[in-house]
């Protein structure tokens, strides 16, 4: 009896996050590609707009990662530095 419903509660759970997933990994985008689609369909010439915005935005997309990733080996080039900031915060939260 126990094991059944353990082993209930763990399919359960398994379904939850695959659905999830599935959500994520498949159903999002092609809702989103549907609505461009339909935007494409209703005006033909707002396409070359959404192709520039969506440009725009992977170009941001990229170099903010670019600058996250910057700040990360900066960060880590030296360990001291992590040391100072830790300190600056501890003194300026106690203060």
């Amino acid at each position: 009896m126990g094991t059944t419903a353990f082993v209930c509660v763990i399919l359960c759970i398994a379904s939850i996050f695959f659905t999830s997933s599935a959500n994520v990994l498949v159903l999002a985008p092609v809702e989103k590609m549907m609505r461009k689609v339909e935007l494409i369909r209703a005006n033909p010439l707002k396409a070359m707009k959404i192709a520039d915005d969506e440009f725009q935005r992977e170009e941001m997309e990229k170099k903010k990662r670019a600058n996250r990733r910057s700040w990360n080996l900066r960060k880590s080039r030296n360990p001291m530095d992590l040391v100072r900031r830790v300190v600056f915060v501890v003194v300026t939260c106690a203060c």
